[in-house]
């Protein structure tokens, strides 16, 4: 757990001095409140992406915005057979809703909470995740409780 961005800036040095195969037994990655940017993502990204074991992926009270989770965290997602995604207390809108709607959408045999509690979904996003739910039979919590749009 990465409680700081001290730590978390520390952690991603050792990544990319030591590699992503030495986390190769990373079962639980969070990072609260870093105030995770861009590049942190991208950072990340062969990380989420490698890891086999990786059961949560918990990105919570960040101020991450839509391009940032969509464009670099849910690309990587599709790879891992991670069970939790937790992005709540940040600002991502509609169209992280509509990255994860697609990601729900595709055979994903693990992935089985998604947390987006206080964020700026709009019903237009909550429709789309909706509509990718008839497609996903492992999904059991959708967590979009306290939108503020």
């Amino acid at each position: 757990r990465l409680w700081s961005r001290i730590a978390f800036d520390e952690f991603v040095i050792i990544l990319q001095e030591e590699g992503v195969h030495s986390f190769s037994s990373l079962q639980r990655f969070s990072a609260k409140g870093c105030d995770i940017d861009e590049s942190d993502l991208d950072a990340l990204a062969p990380l989420i992406g490698c890891s086999q074991l990786l059961s949560l992926v918990n990105f919570e009270k960040n101020k991450l915005r839509d391009g940032l989770v969509a464009n670099s965290l849910v690309g990587a997602l599709t790879t891992s057979l991670f069970d939790t995604l937790n992005l709540r207390f940040n600002m991502v809108s509609d169209d992280t809703a509509a990255a994860v709607a697609e990601l729900l959408g595709k055979p994903h045999e693990t992935l089985s909470v998604v947390n987006f509690k206080v964020n700026r979904i709009t019903d237009a996003g909550a429709t789309e995740l909706a509509s990718s739910l008839p497609r996903n039979n492992v999904l059991r919590v959708l967590n979009l409780r306290r939108q503020h749009p």
